[in-house]
């Protein structure tokens, strides 16, 4: 004899259970025989086969001799709706002797009995009984053994598993108050999932105060819903609150699955929140509409033996000070990084996916205004995607690359992402206000994304509007930078535009001269700090003004410092004659460029084979640069006069003069070892430089390296006094 519940997808797969007035027909297996369905376990009663559902689309549970049978559900009009040929029925080690609406209604029970009697129902152990509401299934035990829960008459009962495998917390007794420590009962749940070999663990609705959870092998836990951004607790939704001595809230084994609960680490400092999950030397970790806020480690993955295999979709991690420790061999997916304090994600191991991810609001410090980073990849970063994500107003860099010696990440791919306002914080210095900071790697690309450089801070601090740097790039070993758009880099801050005239305010220096300093008016409450980056020069009616020192400023001169204890470094100007206000004609400029390159093999860029990093040539400085023939054909000739051609962009800040030039090559081999390369005739457009092999503003020599055709090494020579920005390459 065994039990049928057409209610059960173990049992019979795929039926929608909100059909009402459904018909189910029973038949023996291969014939249209209908079977005999009974009422009671001891198959004394009869029921009428086909069943009816009711008018929720619920059936009756029914017992039938063991055997193997054919099910059909049909509509009212007849319409059949599922039909299913392999539902074996098997005696099961205990039946369900008895119903219960709510599990109050059992536990207030003393109509059960272990010897029977006058109105009493008797049972033996081994019987279940069952909680319609929620799916709960009880094991009779006996009189005198351990037991999870027991009715008022006295049965003892211990929580089992559904026909699906399914357990819940529910079945433990938990207060569900936000305050009692509801540890045991989660982990009574867990240990009797996995006694069977796994099974899934519901969560109910609810606060529950848990901490130093043990998840093993082949786990599922489920709640009911997570609350994505807002902190709310009613609703229906599962709410984990950390207790307050654990370590963790989950260690877990592998092949565990967390979905549908928000996991909240109560924690007021990073060292007193514990962490969320801790995952070291795990594999095959399933997440999904998880929600993990105030943790010191939200999910710590480890560093010797990561955990790998991480499926993160659909999360939000927040607010922590580490979002996610490291994982390798993994996908995260459609997930929000928030407002974590130190690091959104640290990656030191190889192949992981972020794709369209949220990494925003990354921030530290006291005041929550200092860098904290989006994705931090470690030296032994390598084989990571990074795609389509929005970065948005992290403090410190959206992307850094670590580099310890000749270790270095490697073949990391950043594309289609949009950068938005990153290196805001006060800790930072001017020259690391940046999206991605890459101090070294190997075989990367960086294509087709979009960054907003020029942001001020969120409130409630309004931050630097001077020039970010959308990437700096050092120490690579192959590195392609194409496709990629930089908006908003401010190379000149014109002092009298509306928008800096309501920020700023000029106020006497304490030096006893017609000395100024650049300060906030005060209209955001925040002291008189502009926040502003030192620059590269300032402008006054479109006329240098010369650098001097503050307190000691010259007619004519500025500088950049705090003569005044003021607390922090401005501008201070000093005017030929008069007083600066507002409406003076002053202006920065900054010698910025949106990326920058520094000791970079191998650059690819949108317009040229190989690229001569982004530089700046000070007055007067000759800076080399080596720019290999990746060709085989300049190997191989005896003689070869090739269409190699040197293009450069030139422009002098200060005074906005630029040029653009095309120089020929000529390499030429005749036997041996007699080689040349020799700059032709240099063709100038927009010639507001001259460019020139001798006596010109820029100077230009070019020789070969050994062995011949390999590369080329081109000597220039900025000739006059002011800086000069600079950017090329080969073309062919």
């Amino acid at each position: 004899m065994g039990q049928l519940n057409p209610n059960d997808p173990s049992q019979i797969a795929y039926y929608p259970s909100a059909v009402p007035s459904a018909r189910l027909s029973v038949y023996i297996a291969g014939t249209d025989t209908l079977a005999q369905l009974f009422r009671d376990a001891d198959l004394t009663a009869l029921l009428a086969n086909p069943l009816r559902a009711d008018a929720a689309g619920t059936f009756e549970r029914c017992f039938l001799v063991d055997g193997d049978y054919r099910v059909v559900i049909r509509s009212r009009s007849g319409d059949v709706i599922v039909e299913q040929d392999d539902v074996v029925i098997r005696s099961d080690s205990g039946d369900v002797v008895r119903s219960f609406r709510r599990l109050p209604d059992l536990l207030a029970d003393r109509s059960l009995s272990y010897d029977g009697g006058t109105g009493r129902q008797k049972i033996r152990e081994g019987d279940l009984v069952e909680v319609k509401e929620g799916g709960f299934v009880y094991a009779v035990t006996g009189s005198g053994a351990a037991s999870d829960c027991a009715t008022l008459g006295g049965i003892k009962l211990e929580a089992a598993a559904n026909g699906a495998n399914r357990i819940s917390v529910a079945q433990f007794g938990p207060a569900l108050d936000g305050v009692t420590d509801d540890s045991a009962a989660m982990q009574k749940a867990i240990d009797r999932a996995a006694a069977s070999g796994g099974g899934l663990v519901l969560l109910p609705p609810g606060p529950m105060v848990v901490g130093d959870i043990v998840v093993p092998d082949d786990v599922w836990i489920d709640g009911t819903l997570y609350s994505f951004y807002e902190n709310v607790t009613t609703n229906g939704r599962t709410r984990l609150i950390r207790r307050g001595d654990a370590g963790t809230m989950f260690t877990v084994g592998s092949r565990v699955r967390l979905t549908n609960f928000d996991m909240d680490g109560n924690g007021g400092t990073d060292a007193g929140a514990g962490n969320g999950i801790e995952a070291e030397g795990s594999s095959r970790l399933e997440m999904q509409g998880v929600k993990i806020l105030d943790f010191n480690y939200g999910i710590n993955g480890g560093v010797g033996s990561p955990l790998g295999g991480l499926d993160m979709r659909f999360c939000v991690v927040r607010n922590n000070a580490w979002g996610l420790r490291n994982c390798k061999d993994s996908f995260l997916l459609r997930s929000t990084f928030s407002a974590n304090r130190i690091r959104a994600l640290y990656l030191n191991g190889g192949q992981v996916t972020v794709q369209t991810c949220f990494i925003e609001f990354q921030r530290s410090g006291a005041n929550l205004d200092e860098a904290a980073y989006g994705i931090y990849l470690g030296r032994n970063a390598n084989e990571i995607l990074i795609a389509n994500c929005t970065f948005d107003r992290n403090a410190g860099n959206d992307i850094y690359f670590e580099r310890s010696g000749t270790d270095k990440p490697r073949h990391i791919n950043v594309c289609g992402n949009i950068f938005k306002g990153a290196g805001w914080g006060a800790d930072l210095t001017p020259d690391g206000r940046r999206s991605i900071n890459m101090l070294g790697s190997s075989c990367s690309s960086l294509t087709n994304n979009v960054f907003q450089t020029r942001s001020s801070k969120p409130s409630p601090s309004k931050g630097a509007p001077s020039p970010l740097i959308a990437a700096s790039c050092e120490q690579h070993d192959g590195l392609v930078w194409q496709g990629n758009n930089v908006t908003g880099i401010l190379p000149v801050m014109d002092l009298r535009e509306p928008d800096f005239a309501d920020i700023y305010a000029w106020a006497p220096s304490g030096s006893g001269t017609d000395e100024y300093y650049l300060r906030d008016n005060n209209d955001y409450g925040e002291g008189t700090d502009p926040f502003i980056d030192g620059p590269d020069g300032v402008l006054f009616e479109a006329g240098d003004l010369g650098a001097g020192t503050p307190g000691t400023l010259s007619a004519g001169q500025w500088a950049f410092g705090d003569n005044d204890g003021l607390g922090f470094q401005t501008v201070y100007v000093r005017l030929p004659t008069g007083s600066p206000t507002m409406q003076t004609d002053l202006r920065m400029y900054y010698n910025k460029d949106g990326v920058r390159f520094d000791n970079a093999g191998d650059v690819a860029t949108d317009a040229y084979r190989c690229a001569i990093a982004r530089d700046t040539l000070s007055g007067g400085q000759t800076r080399t640069y080596t720019l290999n023939l990746r060709d085989a054909a300049m190997q191989s000739s005896t003689y070869l006069r090739s269409h190699v051609k040197l293009a450069l962009s030139l422009r002098q800040a200060t005074t906005n003069a630029d040029a653009y030039v095309e120089v020929p090559v000529l390499l030429r081999r005749d036997g041996g070892a007699s080689t040349s390369a020799v700059i032709g005739t240099v063709t100038t457009h927009d010639a507001g430089l001259t460019v020139g092999t001798t006596g010109t503003d820029i100077v230009l020599s070019i020789a070969s390296v050994e062995p011949f055709g390999h590369a080329l090494t081109l000597s220039v020579e900025n000739t006059g006094a002011h800086s000069v920005k600079l950017v090329g390459g080969l073309l062919w």
